[in-house]
C-alpha cells in the first residue's frame, strides 16, 4: 500500500493547496499522514476566539475529505516565528518522518512570500531530497513565483467537497475574508491550463509522476 505525507504550515493550507489531492489518496486507500505545524492561537487570542478553535475546525475539515483524526499530527510552532525553528524541524521531519519512507510527500511552495511556508518547504526538502521519495509543492494564495509542471483535473464533486471542507474554517472567514469562493476561482483557473473545468497545479521537485488520479 502507497504513503503520502501531507505537510501544512498552518491550518487551512493544505485544504487550499491539495484538498482535491486528499481526496485521491482517501480513495485509492493510502495510508495518510497530515502534520499541521502550527494551530495559530495567538492570531486566534488577538481576534478574541478561543485558542482551539482553528484545532476544531480542521478537523472538521479534515472529516469532510475523508481523513481520520489518528492521521492527524499536531504541532504547535507559533506562526510567523517558523524560522528561529527550522533546525528543529527538519530534525523531527528526518528522525520521525523519513524512516517511514512515504511515497509522497506534499508541501507549500518553497517561493511563497510567507516565511513560515517557505520554511517547512526547505525542511521538506532537506529531509526528502535524497531519498526516493517524490516531492510535490501544493499552490497557496501568496504563491509568488509559482510556475507548476503537474496539473491534477477536479470533478465537480471534489471540488464541491474541497470548497465544504475548507468552509469549516468559520474563523477564517471572519479574519481574512476568504471563502470558499477563492477556491473555486484558483480551481477554475487552473482548469484552463489543460483544458479541463477545475484543477490543482504543482511543482513536482522531484520523484515520479505516478499519482492516484485515475
Amino acid at each position: 500500500m502507497k504513503s503520502i505525507l501531507f505537510l501544512s504550515p498552518h491550518t487551512d493550507d493544505i485544504e487550499i493547496g491539495a484538498g482535491g489531492l486528499i481526496q485521491h489518496a482517501v480513495a485509492q486507500n493510502y495510508n495518510i499522514e497530515v502534520i499541521y505545524f502550527s494551530n495559530c492561537e495567538q492570531s486566534l487570542i488577538e481576534h478574541g476566539f478561543p485558542k482551539n478553535v482553528l484545532v476544531d475546525e480542521s478537523m472538521k475539515a479534515m472529516a469532510v475529505l475523508g481523513v481520520s483524526l489518528r492521521d492527524i499530527n499536531y504541532l504547535n510552532y507559533e506562526q510567523r516565528k517558523f524560522e528561529s525553528h527550522v533546525a528543529e524541524m527538519t530534525d523531527y521531519l528526518y528522525k520521525t518522518y523519513r524512516p517511514m519512507k512515504f511515497d509522497f510527500v506534499i508541501g507549500p511552495w518553497i517561493g511563497s512570500v510567507h516565511q513560515d511556508h517557505k520554511t517547512v518547504a526547505e525542511a521538506m526538502m532537506r529531509v526528502f531530497r535524497r531519498s526516493p521519495t517524490t516531492v510535490m509543492m501544493y499552490e497557496v494564495f501568496d504563491a509568488e513565483g509559482f510556475i507548476p509542471n503537474f496539473f491534477m483535473p477536479l470533478s465537480d464533486k471534489e471540488l464541491n467537497l474541497k470548497m465544504e471542507a475548507f468552509d469549516q474554517y468559520k474563523s477564517q472567514a471572519l479574519i481574512r475574508m476568504y471563502d470558499s469562493s477563492h477556491i473555486k476561482a484558483v480551481a477554475h483557473f487552473r482548469g484552463l491550463n489543460i483544458g479541463a473545468q477545475y484543477a490543482e497545479a504543482y511543482v513536482v521537485n522531484k520523484g515520479m509522476f505516478s499519482l492516484p488520479i485515475g
